[in-house]
Parts: structure tokens; C-alpha cells; sequence
């Protein structure tokens, strides 16, 4: 996700006189601001998505510890004994 908005913003900083004068500076503004939208947006995405992993892998190691103390605590577990 970064990678793709950094291309955007590499975009963003092109030449747009390749359009014309005229023409670039028509388009100019508006696609830069488009652009930086865009961008901001995708940033803001990766973020959300490296955040949401984060917790994911903490979640995962969590349960991964609550099942390892529950297992030792069954391996201790004599039913014989508990009737």
C-alpha cells in the first residue's frame, strides 16, 4: 500500500507541460489536488492495515498463551480424583 502511494506522489511531481502549456496549466491544479488525495488516502490506508495486523498478531499470540495454560492446567486435570 505504501509503495502504491508513493508512486502516486512520484505522479504527482511529473512533468505536466508534456500536455501543453496551455492544457497543464488547466489540468495542473486540479490533478495535483486530485492526486494528493489520492495519495493521502492510500497512506492512510496502509496504516490502518499495518495497525489492524499488529492487533491481529497480538490477539493471536494472547489466545496463543491462553490455550498453552489451559493445556498444562488439563494435563494436571485427575478426574478420578475430582468425583
Amino acid at each position: 500500500m505504501h509503495d502504491a502511494a508513493r508512486s502516486v506522489d512520484d505522479a504527482n511531481r511529473g512533468d505536466v507541460d508534456s500536455f501543453g502549456v496551455l492544457l497543464a496549466q488547466i489540468l495542473a491544479v486540479p490533478a495535483r489536488i486530485t492526486l494528493t488525495t489520492v495519495s493521502d488516502s492510500l497512506h492512510g490506508v496502509a496504516g490502518d492495515v499495518t495497525k489492524t495486523a499488529a492487533s491481529t498478531k497480538q490477539a493471536a499470540e494472547r489466545y496463543a498463551e491462553q490455550d498453552a495454560h489451559f493445556a498444562a492446567g488439563l494435563g494436571k486435570f485427575d478426574p478420578e480424583a475430582a468425583g
